[in-house]
């Protein structure tokens, strides 16, 4: 079914622009089927139609509306109608139940959807929070019924969002049915209508629709919240086309300024074919007929600040169309070429060779370069031209900076690449850690070296910078090896003298004891703790900048944090992955993905992890290996498919070693893309978590298949209590059958965990196989989280329920036999809140484990108070001497005691963990895009100990 519309089934829609008739009915405005109407029941003077609005005074056994809907033909396996949506525009001004609809023609039977008086909407005790419809406001309620696996499932909707889903424990023509036209009854059922005695609540009804299928999400969130005109579920459309699938991919690389290359793989050798052009338009063609099954193609010429959709031909059949957007405000600028401004002369081989030298032997082309004594910017302009390095060249001499702007300006350079500024070499003025590449042009024409050897490795960045300063052969004024080592002093060092010249390479390692984030929780634990040691009470920015809030998804959407390795950080925007240099904010790549972006992750798992060479991204079926250093898609691995006939979506990610670690989840599990309705799964109370059924282990470089795990008898494995701990991996995993079935993978956990049908499963992470599964009792209504704390040797299930308030609750397990150790428990504020009370995740530090405002023993599980400041929507991350999270704007608890200090006033950061502590900083990349709160400064900061 295409959005908004049936297609070859029986619907009918009223929108009440006319009264009732003298029959006391009146027919449906559009359907497909003349014979539709709605009838008042015999002598009732409850509903009266005025204005296009239908106005209901009371509902009960003997005042109803009876919908007759002619032709209704059997669907979902049996003899009556198993599958059918009802959409209902209601208003209720004064709460109290009230039945929405009933299967029993003459109201025989009991209501089979209710409003209860809170707004909550449900059947059979199993009811969505509180306010779905709430008083006195227009409401587009849908419920959607159908059988799966010969169980009746149900849906329900409010304004496009899902609001809940489950079984309803009736099979194929239970009373759940509608009867068909052959039934005595010709198709007809109730609504507003319950048999009981008692008279219900009133209410308004602007428009009523119902369609023989169950309706899909997309088709439903197509509809939207009320409109005066009516619902507009139309005729039909025209069948969907056939497209094409591609076996990996598309993934865009951007490299260059008004490029773009596009990746993606085939499952057979196919001609590479690409159709693009501005929006809407796919008026240009790019091709490489060579049959192939790894495509790669590139798309020249783009205008900047334009979308473009695009698609790709298999064999003759094209794919779905996708888009992207040309602000390739972050690619280097091309080179403009043409002859150089300086004079040839003597010197100009040298500085040719200078700069070969370097870039060749440094593989540094981007990021930052200091020419530290720059004079006339010889050496800046050749390197300017051999990479895309941003160089800022530092001169005492005066004279020479004005010569060196003017040739580089006429080079077309000057204030694009290439900056030179005037000051002393003794005291540069730019922060530490500035430079990926630090060089000297006055060493080669002088053959002395500027400045302080100190100062110049102070603004080398960790985990990669580098110097190489020295002279190449034949220089008029040579430096001596004796002269450039006592130079450099106390740094370490390497010289080479050789047909090169004279060189000597300094290069930075990491910052002692600091820290990495490369998974959604830091690590592999799920300890939200990178470890880091070197954060102060007392802070200083070292830079800010990009990513500003383009490209960033909606705060609400509670997205995945940025990761940090070797320098790097990645950042998940929308659709896309951004990698900078932590230490000076340079971008390093970008790639576009269409729908790869999961929102929710709080009751999901991270998509993205890094390993020293790439970053892992896991995408539908697949997991692309981008290069860390280019962004190049250059692994592909994919999910194994364990289940016959139903596609597995990647899960599940993690690193260790040579190995993945994933798992196959239906294709719906993971909320993918940000939007109003995915920021209605992110808050409030019950909202469903996605799981998995399978688990498995690949080789990261190869995609071969260490191993697989399966239970016999089927189960689901929460996400969001997936760890690797030791050298095992705990999950805890569902057997109950209505979380089995469900169609879409995302489940509440009062179905996980109701009929003490939940498990603590251990697997030898190596091997695969299973080391022991222990039945467990978890009490758990919103979220559910596995940690694992290293220094007790404790699996740590956390979680939260209503007992009145928010109760949260740990359960400690011991690795060695999952044994319970102990259990404890806390409150933090009420339940039925929107501003994460809820799903609180849990931090580890050594053997305390800290939430929001407690602290927890884990070597006995006391709970103690710790003075935290109310952290709004995020949750908090750490490091080995602080907690971070947010208190309005961005803050710092000092560890043990938690004072706290204010980062900012002007920022915050975003509505998940965004306070990320590594690499001997804290980096808080742009992650509050979208904000509706008083902070209107949105851009990634990073801070440095003072």
């Amino acid at each position: 079914m295409a959005s908004g519309a049936a297609y070859g089934v029986e619907w009918a829609e009223w929108n009440f622009s006319s009264d009732f008739d003298g029959n006391d009915e009146i027919f449906a405005e559009s359907s497909s089927d003349s014979g539709s109407l709605m009838r008042l029941s015999a002598g009732t003077s409850a509903f009266s139609i005025s204005g296009g609005i239908l106005t209901c005074t009371e509902t009960g056994p003997n005042d109803y509306l009876r919908i007759d809907v002619d032709d209704l033909q059997a669907n979902g396996g049996g003899s009556y109608v198993n599958e059918y949506t009802l959409i209902l525009d209601i208003r209720i001004d004064d709460p109290d139940w009230l039945p929405l609809y009933n299967t029993g023609s003459d109201n025989y039977n009991e209501a089979e959807l209710w409003v209860r008086d809170d707004g909550a909407v449900g059947y059979g005790g199993v009811y969505t929070s509180a306010g779905v419809v709430p008083q006195s406001t227009w409401t587009r309620l849908v419920v959607t019924r159908y059988l799966d696996g010969g169980m009746w499932y149900r849906k329900i909707y409010a304004d496009g969002i899902l609001e809940a889903s489950g079984r309803d424990g009736e099979g194929t023509d239970g009373n759940l049915s509608l009867y068909t036209n052959s039934h005595e009854d010709d198709g007809q059922f109730t609504i507003l209508s319950d048999s009981d005695s008692t008279v219900y609540g009133a209410c308004k009804l602007g428009n009523f629709g119902f369609v023989s299928e169950a309706m899909s999400d997309a088709n439903i969130a197509a509809l939207g919240g009320y409109d005066a005109n009516g619902i507009g579920i139309g005729a039909g459309p025209e069948p969907e086309p056939n497209l094409a699938e591609v076996k990996a991919g598309p993934y865009l690389h951007f490299t260059k300024k008004a490029e773009v290359t596009i990746y993606w793989k085939t499952e057979t050798a196919v001609a590479s074919v690409l159709q693009y052009g501005a929006e809407p338009n796919l008026d240009q063609t790019v091709e490489d007929l060579t049959p192939k099954t790894d495509h790669e193609l590139t798309v020249t010429g783009l205008k900047p600040e334009t979308n473009y959709s695009y698609r790709i031909d298999v064999n003759g059949l094209p794919t779905d169309t996708y888009e992207f957007y040309s602000a390739f405000d972050f690619g280097p600028e091309p080179f403009p070429g043409g002859a150089s401004p300086y004079p040839p002369d003597s010197l100009t081989s040298l500085y040719e060779q200078a700069a070969e030298y370097i870039i060749n032997t440094s593989g540094i082309n981007k990021g930052v370069c200091i020419d530290y004594g720059c004079g006339q910017g010889r050496l800046a302009y050749e390197i300017a031209k051999r990479s895309n390095l941003k160089i800022i060249g530092f001169e005492e001499d005066a004279n020479k900076v004005a010569e060196a702007r003017n040739y580089l300006d006429e080079a077309g350079i000057y204030g694009v690449q290439v900056t030179v500024l005037t000051g002393s070499l003794s005291g540069l003025n730019c922060r530490d850690y500035s430079a990926n590449l630090v060089v000297s042009d006055s060493i080669i024409t002088e053959g002395v070296c500027p400045g302080s050897s100190a100062e110049m490795f102070r603004v080398l960045a960790p985990a990669g910078g580098a110097a190489y300063v020295g002279q190449p052969p034949s220089c008029p004024n040579s430096l001596s090896q004796p002269a450039l080592a006592s130079w450099l002093g106390g740094l370490s060092y390497n010289i080479t003298n050789d047909s090169n010249g004279l060189w000597a390479e300094v290069t930075r390692g990491a910052v002692a004891d600091a820290g990495e984030w490369t998974h959604f929780y830091a690590d592999l634990a799920n300890t939200a703790n990178s470890g880091e040691t070197n954060l102060h009470n007392s802070m200083k920015v070292l830079w800010y900048g990009q990513p500003g809030p383009r490209y960033i998804t909606d705060r609400h959407n509670r997205p995945m944090p940025s990761l940090y390795k070797d320098g790097l950080i990645v950042t998940p925007g929308i659709h896309r992955l951004m990698a900078f240099d932590a230490y000076n904010g340079s971008r390093y790549w970008d790639v576009a993905i269409p729908e790869v972006t999961r929102v929710v992750v709080l009751k999901d798992c991270g998509w993205v992890a890094l390993a020293s060479d790439y970053a892992y991204v896991a995408h539908k079926q697949n997991c692309v290996g981008l290069d860390l250093g280019t962004g190049e898609p250059s692994i592909h691995l994919q999910a194994p498919q364990l289940i016959s006939g139903e596609k597995r979506n990647w899960g599940y990610l993690a690193l260790e070693d040579g190995r993945v670690y994933g798992s196959g989840q239906k294709e719906d599990a993971s909320l993918i893309g940000h939007s109003l309705a995915a920021i209605n799964y992110a808050y409030y109370d019950s909202k469903p978590i996605a799981t998995s059924d399978y688990l498995f282990c690949l080789d990261r470089h190869t995609g071969s298949t260490s191993w697989t795990y399966e239970r016999s008898g089927g189960s689901v494995i929460i996400n969001p209590a997936i760890v690797v701990a030791g050298d095992y991996i705990c999950f805890i995993e569902s057997r109950n059958t209505d979380a089995i079935n469900d169609p879409d993978g995302r489940v509440q956990a009062s179905v996980l965990m109701s009929g003490s049908s939940e498990y603590l499963v251990k697997l030898n992470k190596t091997t695969g196989a299973e080391v022991m599964a222990e039945p467990i009792d978890l009490p758990f209504e919103h979220v559910v989280y596995l940690s694992y704390a290293a220094d007790v040797n404790l699996v740590i299930a956390t979680g939260s329920s209503n007992d009145p308030g928010c109760r949260y609750e740990q359960y400690a397990y011991n690795l060695s036999d999952l044994s319970l150790a102990w259990n404890s428990d806390y409150y933090q504020g009420t339940t039925g809140g929107g501003h994460g009370e809820q799903d609180q995740h849990p931090v580890i530090v050594g053997s305390t484990m800290y939430s929001r405002y407690y602290k927890v023993n884990l070597s006995n599980g006391s709970v103690t108070a710790f003075p935290l400041s109310r952290g709004n929507c995020g949750t908090q991350s750490a490091c080995a001497t602080h907690l971070l999270g947010r208190n309005g704007n961005p803050y710092m608890y000092e560890l043990p005691v938690g004072t706290p200090v204010q980062m900012t006033n002007e920022t915050r950061p975003g509505c998940w963990i965004n306070m990320i502590p590594a690499g001997g900083l804290l980096l808080i990349p742009e992650s509050s895009a979208g904000c509706t709160c008083d902070y209107p400064i949105q851009t990634s900061m990073v801070f440095m100990p003072d």
